[in-house]
């Protein structure tokens, strides 16, 4: 199964954080 493709818009604590949860939960994420 491929990852996943987010994209986290704000690069704040919290975006930063929620970006590398996703990341540990195997998602390929993008912080705008």
């Amino acid at each position: 199964m491929s990852a996943k493709k987010v994209v986290v818009v704000g690069g704040g604590i919290v975006g930063c954080m929620t970006a590398m949860e996703l990341v540990g939960r195997g998602c390929q994420v993008t912080i705008e």
